[in-house]
């Protein structure tokens, strides 16, 4: 999932962006190299799926990406 320093990089600049468009309260993360952690405290239904699957699209466009142009 996260092959560079790069990868950890641009992971967290979509956590942001995911907290700006869904402002959830994240009280603890921990990303590691083939997954990650939260502790996270919505305030109002559907926020926690919102932020999560603005994640997950992300990450799926990248692996397609790499897969498209064969990059490891």
């Amino acid at each position: 999932m996260f092959r560079k320093e790069s990868d950890f990089e641009a992971f967290e600049r979509v956590m942001v962006e995911a907290h700006l468009r869904q402002p959830i309260r994240i009280l603890s993360y921990c990303v590691l190299s083939n997954h990650w952690h939260f502790v996270a405290w919505p305030e109002e239904d559907g926020q926690l799926t919102d932020f999560f699957r603005f994640i997950r699209k992300y990450r799926a466009r990248i692996r397609h990406r790499r897969k498209l142009l064969c990059i490891n």
